[in-house]
């Protein structure tokens, strides 16, 4: 068994998605959990779930999934394809650009029109990172907002966390669950996660979206 053989059974699945119980059992006494995290880990597969289990996609077939099944992601698509047309027609062609009535007005193309309109766009202010957010910091924040938004089971969506600090610190998705992941294993006696979710932590292949304190 190996990444490739994997690979192309994802891919034979197409915009469904591929069961991954379906996927371990065709493969059975093989490592398919590491492949999979392997794979997860290098951007190749995506694993989200659909009902009550944990299907595999490749990434664009996964995008073509969404498409047809999430309405609010196939919008947020449409704009943002409308957004990149309208951007290409004025600086890339050149000529003209479209009001926003859909008519045609004519400019003066130069090689400084995408500089120019850039610097006068007024971009929302964001806020700055607190300095030095090194691990310490983190985890203190961390531990805030988790004692905050826990309930009686004490298991908090790891988003909701991070929701929270990125509203408050600007802290990136990416850089987030990379602290996360080094609290975590570095606290194991304190920390608890397990699995489920929208976003998070992917161990041995699944994704871990909740924690809490032991």
């Amino acid at each position: 068994m190996s990444s490739k053989e994997i690979m192309d059974r994802i891919s034979q699945a197409g915009e469904k998605g591929l069961r991954k119980a379906e996927l371990k059992k065709e493969f059975q006494n093989s490592p398919v959990e590491d492949e999979i995290g392997s794979l997860i880990g290098n951007g190749d597969i995506v694993m989200d779930k659909k009902g009550t289990a944990y299907y595999l996609w490749r990434a664009d077939e996964y995008m073509k999934y969404l498409l047809t099944t999430d309405i609010k992601f196939r919008l947020l698509y449409s704009k943002i394809e409308e957004m990149k047309t309208q951007l290409e027609d004025r600086f890339k062609y050149g000529g003209y650009f479209r009001d926003t009535d859909g008519s045609k007005s004519v400019y003066n193309y130069d090689s400084d029109s995408f500089e120019s309109w850039n610097n006068s766009v007024n971009y929302p202010t964001r806020i700055e990172p607190i300095s030095n957010f090194d691990n310490d910091n983190f985890r203190k924040e961390f531990d805030s907002v988790l004692k905050k938004c826990s309930g009686s089971s004490g298991w908090v969506l790891l988003s909701r966390i991070r929701e929270e600090m990125e509203r408050k610190f600007n802290i990136r998705q990416e850089d987030f669950y990379s602290l996360v992941k080094e609290i975590t294993d570095r606290e194991y006696d304190t920390y608890e996660l397990s699995s489920g979710g929208t976003e998070g932590i992917t161990i041995r292949g699944l994704l871990h979206g909740f924690v809490r304190c032991i």
